[in-house]
């Protein structure tokens, strides 16, 4: 008749991918033939007075029925193709730095850095040269 009312023990959200296979191929031919009807059907592109906003019920709900269903695989997927994008261009920063290395450019040797950092104001240079300019001095 109904479904009970007590709330079960095994979260929704627990529930294996395969249980939910076949809710995910029937949104998925909802959507095609959503789809279809849309460009076959103009009269599908409005609205309805019983159904109301017809492209919703054709193409959007299904949509987000498949990806709320379907969640966790987009997350480890977005998350895996992330890194990858990310694994490559650490790849090409390191191909350009190692070309640039081979251009025969002097490399500085660290105590140089050291020593000259030492002897430099906190301050960035922009900042200082703001200051100079608004001292009273300049104001004149």
């Amino acid at each position: 008749m109904g479904t009970p009312s007590f709330p079960s023990r095994i979260p929704r959200s627990a529930v294996a991918t395969d249980d939910m296979a076949p809710w995910i191929v029937a949104l998925s031919c909802w959507l095609i033939v959503g789809c279809a009807a849309l460009l076959c059907v103009p009269s599908s592109r409005g609205s309805d007075p019983l159904f109301g906003w017809l492209p919703f019920w054709l193409i959007v709900a299904p949509a987000l029925d498949i990806v709320v269903l379907r969640r966790r695989w987009l997350v480890v997927t977005a998350r895996a193709w992330l890194l990858h994008f990310r694994a490559g261009r650490n790849s090409l920063r390191r191909q350009a730095r190692t070309w640039r290395g081979r251009s025969g450019t002097r490399r500085v040797p660290q105590a140089a850095i050291a020593a000259t950092a030492s002897n430099q104001s906190v301050m960035p240079r922009r900042l200082r040269s703001m200051r100079r300019r608004n001292s009273p001095m300049m104001r004149r």
